[in-house]
């Protein structure tokens, strides 16, 4: 399975030279305790979480040094026993701060704590992920832990690659898609799907450039063989919450619709990618557990991963260097695509907002998933438009360029509008970056004429409706977004939000070059693209 343990190996290789494996390394390392509760780390958080909007920085503060080894003392008992300290802390990290960053709310419902708090002290796979999470995270704010990250990372792969390497398959094949994995011990292949999905979505956190595309094909041949006939055999959740809960399900099925959306924009996929999980999008009227990652709405992450595919084809034709009937026969097809897509959107109905329980989080309370759900559902039409500029005309007329950005600025508009209705102290900003990325590169002007253009500001201090398309509204919103991504860049003190901060002003700024020669409309993949700054935007 070289396929996933490649990337396990490269990075063991090459930590050898400095740094031994966490249980063989001799160390002297001092350590802080600012802020982290160390006497349970697996109780059930009762109190509110913490939410501040610029963030209180890392809970745990670690400083360490590596020092000489002597020979035949690495398995001294008292490095054994400061290491085994330190993965105490790691762990306590997780429940107070990791865990919080990782959800769009924080509770004791939330599955990321609920769930993680029982098996990481029954499974050793969801243990190690556990530790390499919250090392990754800590070595964003504390350089000098990378060593120490990189240790848990690949202890983590190494982990999972077992774990995986050693489910039975019911026929030999050398591709991982056509895998299919043997049933006989469900339990354990669920919890290492949970710990696949939560080692896949945080890849960025140990570097910003790696997007786990392998955690994300294991997490697909594994779903798909726990699921493909949910209805004749056993379920695989008894592990979990009993053999007749839903939540399991749902839960996965939410998370990898979301992570489908997220990699869509960064990788090459085909859109019937995602088509695996479709059968599942009517869990959505049984939800009673928000998702901490897709919210109300998991079907809408499959969608977006239909735009996301669709727009990155886009770009491509867009480079194209091939013969002009076939770049006109792909986009054509693309566009064909395009459209069903733009009438499932308009069919869609959200589920009801009174199914749900409530997220326990008083921050974040069930009407904010409410808004965000629009916001997404907008946010795929605006993308579809980006792309599919044909799909903003309702008569046969040809739209001018300036036409163009008035209707996706007015499009964006409403998006942020909708964002601007979420507290900053939300949970649910955990999840927000792809709809500012989204939304906040749409804000480009019509005409150079824009730029100088004295609006007065209405007395609320907000852009009136009937002046969308001018400078104000536009140097307005982009203020809005500069922010909120800046708080969202303190609050995740993640590398992938000041990575997808640079995506959104990149484009604004090559959008306002090019105003001195076209009007043409800049999309923030091409400049993603262009700059090699693809990651995951979530």
């Amino acid at each position: 399975m070289s396929w996933f343990t490649e990337p396990a190996e490269k990075l063991r290789l090459a930590l050898l030279s400095e740094l031994q494996p966490p249980l063989e390394r001799s160390q002297s390392s001092t350590e802080t305790i600012e802020q982290c509760e160390t006497s349970n780390p697996f109780a059930e958080r009762t109190e509110a979480p913490d939410h501040s909007t610029t963030g209180s920085g890392p809970a745990l503060t670690l400083q360490t040094s590596d020092a000489e080894s002597s020979p035949g003392k690495q398995h001294d008992a008292g490095i054994v026993s400061r290491l085994t300290e330190l993965s105490t802390k790691l762990r306590a990290y997780y429940f107070s701060d990791t865990c919080r960053i990782l959800s769009a709310y924080d509770s004791p419902t939330n599955p990321l704590r609920e769930w993680v708090a029982r098996l990481s002290s029954e499974h050793p796979v969801i243990d190690t992920c556990v530790l390499s999470i919250s090392a990754a995270h800590l070595s964003q704010q504390q350089r000098e832990m990378s060593k120490l990250a990189a240790s848990h990372h690949t202890a983590a792969l190494s982990k999972l690659a077992a774990e995986f390497n050693d489910l039975d398959k019911q026929s030999p094949s050398d591709s991982p898609d056509k895998a299919s994995l043997s049933r006989k011990n469900t339990g354990s292949t669920t919890v290492l799907l949970l710990g696949m999905t939560m080692i896949g979505k945080t890849s960025s956190w140990n570097d910003p450039s790696s997007l786990g595309t392998q955690h994300l094909e294991a997490a697909r041949v594994i779903f798909k063989s726990l699921y493909r006939e949910r209805h004749s055999e056993p379920s695989p959740d008894s592990c979990l919450l009993g053999p007749d809960d839903p939540r399991p399900r749902q839960f996965f099925v939410g998370a990898l619709a979301y992570w489908e959306a997220l990699m869509s924009f960064a990788v090459d996929n085909s859109t019937v990618t995602t088509d695996y999980l479709l059968p599942f999008g009517d869990d959505e009227s049984n939800m009673s557990i928000m998702h901490p990652w897709s919210g109300m709405s998991p079907k809408l992450f499959i969608y977006l991963s239909r735009v996301g595919s669709l727009a990155r084809k886009a770009h491509h034709l867009r480079r194209a260097t091939a013969s002009p009937q076939r770049t006109q026969k792909d986009r054509h097809e693309s566009l064909s695509q395009g459209k069903h897509l733009e009438e499932l959107i308009c069919q869609y109905k959200f589920p009801r907002q009174d199914q749900f329980q409530s997220t326990g989080d008083p921050s974040t309370p069930i009407l904010h998933f409410r808004f965000l759900a629009r916001a997404y559902e907008l946010s795929i039409m605006l993308e579809l438009c980006r792309t599919f500029p044909e799909l903003l005309r309702r008569d046969q007329r040809e739209l001018d360029h300036d036409t163009q950005k008035q209707h996706l600025n007015t499009l964006a508009i409403t998006i942020l509008t909708l964002i601007a209705k979420i507290p900053e102290t939300s949970g649910t900003r955990a999840i927000h970056m792809p709809v500012l990325v989204i939304a906040g590169s749409t804000l480009q002007f019509q005409r150079i004429e824009d730029m100088d253009i004295d609006m007065e500001v209405s007395t609320e201090g907000a852009p009136g409706s009937s002046r969308t398309g001018g400078q104000f509204d536009i140097e307005f919103w982009r203020l809005f977004v500069d922010s909120r991504l800046d708080k969202l860049a303190t609050y995740m003190g993640l590398d992938t939000v000041r990575r997808a901060c640079r995506i959104v002003r990149e484009t604004w700024a090559r959008a306002d070059r090019l105003l001195l020669s076209s009007s043409l409309h800049v999309h923030w993949i091409d400049v993603m693209i262009d700059n090699g700054l693809e990651t995951l935007i979530g």
